[in-house]
C-alpha cells in the first residue's frame, strides 16, 4: 500500500477509531491501529505474532482489528460492489468479497436492508 493510500484511509477513519489518552495510559495512536489492522489483513498473522511486532497486547489487537475493519467498511461503503446486489431481499445475510485496494481482499459478512444497503457488519475476515 502506498503512503498516500495509507494517509487517505487514515484521514477517512481517524474520527471513528481515535481514542483519548487517560491518566492511566496513552491511547494507541490511530496510525498504529490502522497499521496493525492492515498487516493482519494482508498477512493473516496471528494476534500473538502482531503483538510481538507492534508491541501491543494481543487483547488490545483483538479489539482493534474488528473495530478498524468496521470503520474501513463504513467509510468505503460506496465502493463495495456485489454482482447479485439486486437479488438481495429484506433481512438477508450476505457474504461479500471486497477488495480494499493494493491486493487486500476481505470477506464481509453482513445484514442488508430492503434497499440493499449494509445495515450490520457481522465480521470481516481476510482472504489469504
Amino acid at each position: 500500500m502506498s503512503s498516500s493510500d495509507f494517509e487517505y484511509l487514515l484521514c477517512k477513519i481517524e474520527p471513528i477509531i481515535k481514542k483519548s489518552d487517560t491518566f492511566m495510559r496513552q491511547a494507541i495512536p490511530v496510525q498504529e491501529r490502522l497499521a496493525v489492522t492492515l498487516r493482519f489483513l494482508a498477512s493473516g498473522d496471528s494476534y500473538m505474532s502482531l503483538s510481538y511486532l507492534f508491541k501491543i497486547s494481543k487483547q488490545s489487537i483483538s479489539e482493534i482489528v474488528p473495530e478498524v475493519c468496521t470503520a474501513i467498511i463504513d467509510v468505503l461503503k460506496e465502493f463495495i460492489k456485489a454482482s447479485d446486489w439486486d437479488n438481495i431481499s429484506d433481512g438477508r445475510f450476505i457474504s461479500l468479497l471486497v477488495s480494499l485496494g493494493s491486493g487486500i481482499i476481505v470477506v464481509v459478512d453482513a445484514d442488508v436492508d430492503v434497499d440493499g444497503v449494509i445495515s450490520l457488519i457481522r465480521s470481516v475476515v481476510p482472504m489469504l
